[in-house]
C-alpha cells in the first residue's frame, strides 16, 4: 500500500495514516562553491600608524608642535631647521631651511590664528644671542625675530587666549611677548625657576591652562610649577605643586583639559610619557605612565587619538656617543 510521507517540526518522518517511520538520514555533501560577488565601494583613505623617521645624522629633535589639520612642525636643535610632516606622509620636508642660518631649534608654538610658526633660536655652541623668530604657515617665510640680550636659553612657547606669548628661559626666567608688542620683556624671575647647578637647565615646559595660569616645569629640579596670572597680566606668586611619583628630567609639556597635563620625562634609553591630574587646591599633582620606553624624548603634542613625541637623544649631543639613527617621531596611541 502506496504511503504519503509528512516531515514534522522536530525532523521524524510521519505517514499520513499515522504509522511511524524511522529518523531522517544524513545530510547530503554541500553544493558547489557560487560565484564571488561583486566589489565593495573603496573605503576612506587610512592614516599610517608609522612612526617619522628623521633626516641625517645630526637633527636631534627637540620640540613638536601641530596644527589643526594634523600638520606635524618638527624643529632640530643639532642641524637648526624645522621640518614638515602632513597626515599620512611617510616623508617629512624642509620647512625652514639652512638657508635662515639658524644654529640650533628650540621650542615651536603654531599660532594658526595670526598664520605663523614660533620657534626659539639658540648658539649654543657659538655664543650668539638667543631669538624667537615667526614663519609664516603658508610658505616658511620670515616674518619677524625678537632678539634678546644677556644670557636666555629660549627654550619653550606657549600663548594665552588674549594673544600674549610666553617664553620659558632655561636660565631660570619667563618672558612674555604682549599681544602687538615689539619686544619681550621678563614676565617671572622667581627663583624656583633656576636650574640646579650653574650651566644647567631649569624653566622647561610650559602650558597655559587656558583660564588664567601658567605651568612651567624646571627639568633639573623635576618640578612643577604653577603661575598665576594676575588681572593686569604680571606674574603672581609661584606654587610648587607635589607631583606624586617624583617627576624626573620634566621636559616638553602639553595641556589636556584643565586639570590635566601630559609631560615627556627626558630619561636616556627609559624616557617616559606621564599624565598629570592636578589637585590645584592642594598644589598636588597624580602622575601615570602612559610610556617608559622612549629615549630621550624632548617634546610631544596630541593630535586626535595619538600623540606624538620626539626622541631627541639630547645625552648623546652634548656627550662622547652617538646617536641612534635614524632619529624618531614616535606616535603612541591615546586613551585620554
Amino acid at each position: 500500500m502506496a504511503m504519503v510521507l509528512a516531515a514534522t517540526a522536530c525532523g521524524t518522518v510521519q505517514s499520513t495514516d499515522g504509522g511511524q517511520v524511522g529518523p531522517m538520514g544524513q545530510p547530503g555533501p554541500a553544493g558547489p562553491v557560487g560565484p564571488n560577488g561583486q566589489p565593495g565601494a573603496n573605503g576612506q583613505p587610512g592614516t599610517s600608524l608609522a612612526d617619522i623617521g628623521l633626516p641625517g645624522a645630526n637633527f636631534y629633535p627637540e620640540s613638536i608642535a601641530a596644527k589643526s589639520d594634523g600638520t606635524l612642525y618638527i624643529g632640530s636643535v643639532g642641524m637648526g631647521m624645522v621640518y614638515a610632516s602632513t597626515p599620512g606622509s611617510a616623508v617629512p620636508t624642509v620647512f625652514v631651511g639652512a638657508a635662515a642660518g639658524l644654529k640650533n631649534v628650540n621650542g615651536l608654538m603654531v599660532d594658526e590664528k595670526a598664520g605663523l610658526l614660533y620657534l626659539c633660536a639658540n648658539d649654543f655652541f657659538g655664543g650668539g644671542a638667543a631669538t624667537v623668530r615667526t614663519y609664516g604657515l603658508s610658505d616658511g617665510s620670515a616674518k619677524q625675530t625678537y632678539t634678546f640680550t644677556g644670557p636666555v636659553a629660549c627654550n619653550d612657547l606657549v600663548q594665552d587666549g588674549s594673544g600674549n606669548v610666553y617664553m620659558a628661559d632655561s636660565i631660570g626666567k619667563v618672558h612674555r611677548l604682549s599681544m602687538g608688542g615689539a619686544a619681550f620683556a621678563v614676565w617671572s624671575s622667581d627663583t624656583t625657576l633656576a636650574p640646579a647647578t650653574a650651566m644647567g637647565f631649569g624653566a622647561d615646559g610650559i602650558v597655559w591652562d587656558g583660564q588664567s595660569s601658567m605651568y612651567v616645569n624646571n627639568f633639573e629640579k623635576g618640578t612643577l610649577l604653577r603661575i598665576p596670572i594676575n588681572a593686569d597680566g604680571s606674574a603672581g606668586t609661584v606654587e610648587q605643586f607635589t607631583v606624586t611619583p617624583a617627576l624626573s628630567s620634566p621636559d616638553g609639556m602639553r595641556l589636556l583639559n584643565q586639570n590635566t597635563l601630559v609631560v615627556v620625562e627626558n630619561i636616556p634609553g627609559t624616557g617616559r610619557l606621564t599624565r598629570l591630574a592636578l589637585n590645584v587646591a592642594g598644589k598636588t599633582a597624580a602622575g601615570t605612565v602612559l610610556s617608559n620606553r622612549l629615549d630621550s624624548p624632548t617634546s610631544l603634542v596630541k593630535v586626535g587619538m595619538s600623540y606624538w613625541v620626539a626622541e631627541g637623544q639630547l645625552d648623546q649631543l652634548f656627550g662622547p656617543m652617538k646617536p641612534d639613527l635614524p632619529f624618531y617621531v614616535r606616535r603612541l596611541p591615546s586613551f585620554d
